[in-house]
């Protein structure tokens, strides 16, 4: 989606959506593609996949911990 399509799910600024999206962007989380006069961002996944498996080795870890002090 572009900027201005993203923009239109949030009750913020556009340039507030720009703004996030170019962090979002310079964290790897984000790919940007040029489409003539339009910039569409895409989520990077693969990066979006280990946060996730991260995520989840992390609460896995810690319901392991629980379990062994029942």
């Amino acid at each position: 989606m572009s900027a201005g399509e993203i923009a239109e799910h949030f009750e913020i600024s556009k340039p507030s959506i720009s703004h996030h999206l170019t962090l979002l962007k310079q964290a790897g989380l984000v790919l940007d593609e040029r489409q003539g006069q339009n910039i569409i961002y895409s989520l990077h996944t693969t990066v979006v996949e280990d946060v996730i498996g991260w995520m989840f080795h992390i609460l896995n870890k810690q319901n392991k911990k629980g379990e062994e002090t029942r």
